[in-house]
């Protein structure tokens, strides 16, 4: 394989005689790098539907570019051109281009004529070409939907008409009530996630056919919160068995207060969990119920 020493290294001499080590190694690994070289020029070639030639101009550094030119030059036999001084070097954006969307699912569209034209060349008849396909990617949005689940609960009885019994149903927060814990979630989800009042929440189901009030939502969330509460003490009492613990607490002013806030919402976190709490007061008595058993470190403010 040619290549040209001079481009990847400084140069080295010594005395007359048999080659040094230092020149053995260097050519080992300088013919490392050539063939590191040429897989990086294939690999650009392939993704750019190039030759070699002119991916090794794709190059950022013009060393690199001649090397791989010169192996590039080996593998064809055939001498490219040197690149141009002036020619400027187009720059990638980052940041920018096709995302790989690996978390969307895909669904496949097949397009096909409904009565295939002509031939333009014969005017003969087009046939289908079958498994050939031009594809090309579309990101489209599937809008959030409402429906009605009829459940039919199946009963079964003994031939003795000693029993009856009926197939269970689906889990309910509010038993007997007329919506999923599906549908609670996603409303919480909306409200605490997004900052999706409920009101507003009402209007965009309503654009989607379901016609539904802010209490019905609130009523959602209550049996939702009364059913997550033991995950939430256990939360508490975890954040109370931490070496360190922050903790800091902000103003909680009720719904037609008008004056100053009564209410205080604490926060207890560490690097693995955060968990709040609502009391109706300030003081010291407060916060010692709020962290008593905690025998760690304190992270606090001056207050």
């Amino acid at each position: 394989m040619r290549y040209n020493r001079a481009v990847l290294s400084t140069a080295h001499t010594h005395d007359s005689g048999p080659t040094c080590r230092r020149c053995e190694a260097y050519d080992a690994s300088h013919k490392l790098l050539v063939r590191k070289i040429e897989e990086l020029v294939r690999e650009l070639a392939e993704a750019k539907g190039l030759d070699a030639a002119q991916a090794a101009l794709e190059l950022p550094d013009l060393h690199l570019q001649e090397a791989a030119c010169a192996a590039s030059a080996d593998s064809t036999d055939t001498q490219p051109s040197p690149p141009p001084e002036d020619k400027p070097r187009r720059r990638r954006q980052r940041g920018h281009g096709p995302q790989p969307q690996l978390r969307l699912p895909r669904e496949i569209c097949e397009h096909r004529f409904t009565d295939p034209p002509d031939c333009p060349s014969c005017k003969g008849t087009l046939e289908v070409w079958e498994g050939q396909f031009e594809e090309s990617e579309e990101i489209t949005v599937v809008e959030t939907t409402f429906k009605v689940c009829c459940h039919r609960r199946q009963k079964y009885r003994c031939r003795c008409h000693g029993a009856v019994l009926t197939a269970p149903g689906p889990a309910k927060l509010i038993p007997g009530g007329r919506y999923s814990i599906e549908f609670a979630a996603y409303s919480a989800i909306e409200k605490f996630c997004d900052h999706l009042p409920l009101e507003r929440q009402v209007r965009r189901m309503r654009r989607a056919g379901l016609d539904i009030t802010s209490q019905t939502l609130w009523d959602q969330q209550a049996a939702l919160a009364r059913h997550l509460e033991p995950t939430w003490e256990q939360l508490w009492w975890r954040a109370l068995e931490q070496d360190v613990l922050h903790v800091d607490e902000t103003g909680w002013r009720m719904m037609g207060a008008k004056t100053s806030p009564k209410w205080t919402l604490f926060g207890l976190t560490a690097p693995e969990l955060a968990v709040y709490h609502l009391v109706p007061s300030k003081s010291a008595a407060a916060t010692q119920e709020l962290l008593s058993g905690f025998q760690g470190t304190l992270v606090v403010d001056g207050y």
